[in-house]
């Protein structure tokens, strides 16, 4: 069954096509994007002047103009669509939103941050070298590497992974995640433990498909991983409201914000991608849509922040409370806003040695927050030099990623258990510090990797994201019978991964993170998405009589 893979296709019919059909919300965006970079560097510089503010819009700057030189462009979004938003997730989230959302909260770029030369002058290296990793990565698939691609390709065609699915299907993937994220409501898993964790394995297979749970959300942009709309907007958006909510008290029963939040996120990115693609019309300032727009922003800054600090407020009381009460308790909570609002005075004013607190909007900074950055390379400036027990600990996550058969059989001596009860982040502390592991604080790979190999770890940056940009890209296809471009819905399920997979993912922590996607993560994620996809064909067949 042919579902449109590129077995031939050259940049120059590429281009051809789009010089003809080139989306214009991609020039918009580029327009607009430059304005507002444009007028924040120019309100921090005059309401926050400092050396540090200017090195640092600075770096802002000259940050955008490579990704709208070397990276906006039609033949990056239309071919290599996941592996472009890897790097514009990067500058995004680095640069774009820091620069902009801080003046929106009255604040300098350069806020809290105690080394705010070096975390923009990694973050613009690391930039740099993901756009000539990218650079690379696009010569050689067009040259030697597209044989390999495309059998790829042919191989995944004869699974699931691109074959179209109907809304019912869709919908049936999402309650089959939502069984995931009960399972780790019920039993108590929190955000950062469930991978490092030491239940059992099936226990971690059952939660792995969370991820799923968010599938519902893409019923809304269809055209990202279908040809043809198969029913009407409206009846998905009533059912999406809904399923919010169920979300929603999921979330708060495991005492996760992101259990919600994520979903939402995963939408407006691909809506974006949609948008500079061309699948989604440009055309989006109509009244209506300015409406929701107002409403949703509202939500945003004020009733899910404040549940989100409801949450927060009830998290002590999280491993003697179960699922019911956890709900109840931060509905409480999140009625008394007196209650919210002295937690966070307190917040704003407490003093810490591990302090996290760039964004004061509680969902911002779980999307973009350059303290973690500011934090790791302040450990590694006290540790001063490569570490060679933090090296030894990033080598050894590596190996944690094989199956304890295959280390017991090339001899290599790893306890997994002990390697992964801790973060890098917590690693960090505690070779700079002396104490503190087991918190799974959140680590950022500029820090970590200069304490691990110093200012090679750009290089092993760029060694382990070219073979990420290959495999995520095969989740995109591109018809040239049609001239579409599709994504995999398993690459729209994990697309808020895919968007922060350098900034603020458990992959950011390192760079050896990236051998450990490579390796397990990719070939995890579309194992799941095959169980899933059947498992719901399934069903559906049982329950209409139709494939």
């Amino acid at each position: 069954m042919d579902h449109g893979i590129p077995y031939r296709i050259d940049d120059y019919s590429l281009n051809r096509h789009y010089r003809s059909t080139a989306p214009v919300f991609l020039s918009m965006f580029k327009r607009w994007m430059w304005i507002v970079v444009l007028s924040s560097t120019f309100a921090q510089c005059i309401f926050f002047t400092s050396t540090e503010t200017v090195f640092a819009v600075g770096c802002v700057v000259s940050a955008w103009a490579l990704t709208d030189k070397l990276l906006l462009t039609n033949i990056n979004i239309s071919k290599y669509t996941l592996s472009t938003v890897v790097i514009l997730g990067f500058s995004l989230t680095q640069f774009f939103i820091p620069i902009s959302f801080t003046l929106i909260e009255g604040k300098p770029l350069v806020f809290n941050l105690d080394y705010s030369y070096d975390v923009f002058i990694h973050s613009l290296l690391s930039l740099i070298t993901l756009l000539i990793a990218h650079i690379l990565y696009k010569s050689w698939r067009k040259d030697t590497g597209l044989a390999l691609f495309n059998w790829c390709q042919r191989i995944l065609n004869k699974t699931e992974l691109y074959s179209p699915k109907t809304d019912l299907q869709v919908w049936l993937m999402g309650f089959i995640g939502t069984v995931g994220l009960t399972a780790k409501a019920i039993l108590g898993y929190s955000d950062d433990n469930v991978a490092e964790s030491g239940g059992d394995s099936l226990t971690k297979f059952i939660i792995g498909f969370k991820v799923f749970s968010y599938a519902p959300y893409f019923l809304l942009i269809k055209e990202l991983y279908n040809l043809k709309k198969a029913e009407s907007y409206r009846t998905s958006t009533k059912g999406i409201v809904l399923y919010t909510l169920l979300l929603m008290t999921i979330g708060m029963a495991s005492n996760s914000r992101g259990t919600f939040m994520a979903g939402i996120t995963a939408f407006a990115i691909a809506y974006l991608v949609g948008l500079l693609l061309g699948k989604v019309s440009y055309k989006i300032f109509t009244p209506k849509n300015i409406s929701w727009a107002l409403v949703g922003l509202w939500l945003l800054t004020g009733p899910l922040v404040d549940l989100g600090t409801a949450m927060v407020i009830v998290r002590g009381q999280r491993s003697s409370m179960s699922g019911s009460e956890l709900v109840s308790q931060t509905l409480t909570t999140f009625q008394n806003k007196e209650a919210l609002t002295k937690y966070r005075e307190l917040a704003r004013g407490r003093v810490r040695l591990w302090d996290e607190h760039y964004f004061d909007n509680i969902f911002l900074s779980r999307f973009s927050n350059l303290k973690y950055n500011d934090l790791s390379l302040g450990m590694a400036n006290k540790i001063g030099s490569v570490d060679d027990k933090m090296q030894e600990y990033s080598i050894d996550r590596i190996f944690t990623t094989f199956p304890q058969p295959i280390l017991s059989a090339l001899q290599i001596n790893v306890d997994k258990k002990v390697v992964n009860s801790s973060s890098f982040g917590d690693y960090l502390y505690y070779r700079a510090s002396g104490g503190g592991l087991g918190g799974f604080r959140l680590g950022q790979f500029a820090g970590t990797g200069m304490t691990s190999f110093g200012w090679w770890y750009l290089l092993i940056l760029a060694a382990g994201i070219i073979p990420v940009y290959f495999l995520l890209d095969l989740f995109v296809t591109y018809s040239a019978k049609t001239g579409k471009t599709l994504i995999s819905l398993a690459g729209l399920v994990s697309i808020t991964s895919t968007f922060t997979l350098l900034s603020l993912s458990s992959l950011s922590e390192s760079v050896v993170n990236l051998f450990s996607f490579i390796i397990r993560g990719w070939i995890q994620l579309v194992v799941l998405y095959l169980i899933v996809a059947a498992t719901s064909r399934f069903i559906s067949y049982m329950l209409i009589g139709k494939k």
